[in-house]
């Protein structure tokens, strides 16, 4: 709401003939793809931003996945969050709710490791830490363009407090409820594809324990069908931390009762647990 006010600000001032000069009017241009397009993509090495109605090499140009980072536009709603008690997996903190949101940017993919290197610094890949012989991960989940995994809370907001001062924009984690509305992608059951927990199912959408064969690490960003919004990998694959410090969405590792829309995890914040990874926002 408070871009569209602000854009439509703008625009009445322009249209007044008042005098807009070429910074009021790319300014305007700005706020225009941030009210209409359907995406932000940002070059997180030059910090340009490109608003688009569509991106159609999403799932095969590399570049989404290493030196540029996709956003899809989620509109403002009043979004439902929690579970219905006595459903499969419910827990006590699960209550049910409805929340104002407001126009949100949520990145398509999980951050992937050559994105952290861009927005941290190339010297931080805490996924490097974790190595391959703790049988906790396969040497194959170290790479560009799997999801940056072992990161802290703290680890996050501070590398992103520390690039979004250096850009005219901001990254950010979403909240508990931008990333549950997110995830739910529409849906009003437990996962964003209704209440099925099976193993035939899930496996179209999530990574987790049961969809897994064996296989240890997380899988690559889109290895699964995005949900209804565009969005890929919300259930399973890695934990991702929300703004409030909790995590949401379950592991590779971890059963389907975890990967819920409504299931949230409040552990980990200071420490770069090899479940743990991120998903990030766009704030223009």
């Amino acid at each position: 709401m408070k871009r569209l006010i602000a854009f439509l600000t703008l625009a009445g001032y322009f249209l007044s003939g008042c005098g807009a000069g070429q910074t009021e009017i790319e300014e305007l241009e700005k706020l225009i793809g941030s009210v209409v397009s359907d995406f932000v993509v940002v070059n997180l090495e030059t910090g340009a931003v490109v608003t688009q109605r569509d991106v159609s090499d999403l799932l095969t140009n590399n570049k989404y996945r290493t030196t540029h980072m996709v956003f899809r536009s989620i509109d403002a709603t009043l979004a439902s969050y929690g579970s219905a008690p006595g459903s499969f997996g419910y827990s006590a903190d699960e209550v049910q709710g409805v929340s104002a949101l407001d126009k949100s940017f949520v990145a398509v993919f999980e951050t992937t490791q050559k994105q952290w290197e861009y927005i941290a610094g190339a010297s931080s890949m805490p996924w490097a830490s974790v190595l391959p012989a703790t049988g906790i991960v396969s040497s194959s989940s170290i790479a560009a363009e799997m999801p940056a995994y072992a990161l802290s809370h703290s680890t996050v907001t501070s590398a992103l407090t520390a690039y979004s001062a250096t850009q005219p924009f901001a990254l950010s984690l979403p909240s508990n409820i931008l990333w549950e509305h997110a995830c739910r992608a529409g849906s009003t059951g437990l996962y964003t594809w209704g209440d099925a927990y099976g193993g035939t199912v899930a496996g179209n959408y999530a990574a987790v324990s049961e969809t897994m064969n064996g296989d240890l690490g997380p899988k690559a960003v889109a290895t699964y069908a995005a949900n209804a919004f565009g969005l890929y990998d919300m259930h399973g694959n890695l934990w991702e931390w929300t703004s409030e410090g909790i995590l949401r969405g379950g592991s590779w590792k971890d059963g389907i009762g975890q990967a819920r829309s409504a299931n949230k995890l409040n552990l980990y914040q200071h420490t770069e647990h090899a479940l743990v990874g991120a998903r990030l926002t766009y704030i223009p």
